[in-house]
């Protein structure tokens, strides 16, 4: 498989998110939007139904980092509200997750925490 180099990759992805990501008001210059969104850390908790909500953020905001926490695998009772092949099965949803985004996006940083969270602990 052949990529792109990151800065032209990245350019690929988010040029046509500009118009969805503008300011309003259009007191922040393009640049400055692209940089908060770029150096924002976004961590998602439950990787079931909010997988969808990580492929929407990661797709739209695409962010440099971003943390994903999971402690379960995936079975087939998750087939209908996940993006899913047979061989993710029994596989934990938070990997399963930070691997896709690696198909999408390569160059993005994906934490993974695999134990899930808990109360009290730092993500």
């Amino acid at each position: 498989v052949q990529v792109l180099p990151e800065s032209w990759h990245r350019t690929a992805l988010v040029i046509r998110n500009e118009n969805l990501l503008r300011d309003p008001k259009r007191l922040i210059d393009r640049e400055s939007a692209r940089k908060k969104l770029e150096s924002a850390v976004i961590a998602f908790v439950g990787c079931s139904i909010g997988s969808r909500v990580v492929e929407a953020v990661a797709g739209d905001l695409r962010p440099l980092h971003v943390k994903v926490a999971d402690y379960k695998a995936f079975h087939i009772s998750n087939a209908n509200r996940v993006h899913l092949t047979y061989e993710d099965f029994g596989i934990n949803k938070a990997q399963v997750i930070a691997e896709y985004l690696h198909v999408v996006d390569p160059f993005m940083s994906v934490s993974v925490f695999s134990e899930g969270m808990h109360e009290g602990e730092p993500m």
